[in-house]
């Protein structure tokens, strides 16, 4: 029973280092040919790409504010998510073969 949790532990690491060098791999990438820009996190009003929005006044700044901030969000923050993804593989393989050498 041991030695299959241990097996078990040991494929899970494995598969999460895999996800990490790909997702790691993916973000240098992306970084490299211009696509995550972490400055994009301190200057959120440069993602919004409507003509003239911070322009309106009222219910209409509000309106056209709340549709485009996905889409805002979307274009400027999603490289940083594969960052974040790595992260979480890398930790997760290192929790994980954590875990198989403490069943030995």
């Amino acid at each position: 029973m041991k030695e299959s949790r241990v097996e078990s532990y040991k494929k899970i690491s494995k598969r999460y280092l895999e996800l990490f060098s790909v997702y790691l791999g993916f973000s240098v990438v992306l970084m490299c040919v211009g696509k995550i820009q972490i400055q994009n996190i301190f200057h959120l009003k440069e993602m919004y790409v409507t003509p003239g929005l911070w322009d309106l006044t009222g219910a209409e700044f509000v309106g056209a504010f709340l549709f485009e901030t996905p889409f805002a969000l979307l274009r400027g923050l999603y490289g940083i998510l594969f960052i974040f993804f790595a992260c979480g593989f890398g930790y997760y393989a290192m929790k994980a073969k954590k875990l198989s050498n403490n069943e030995k």
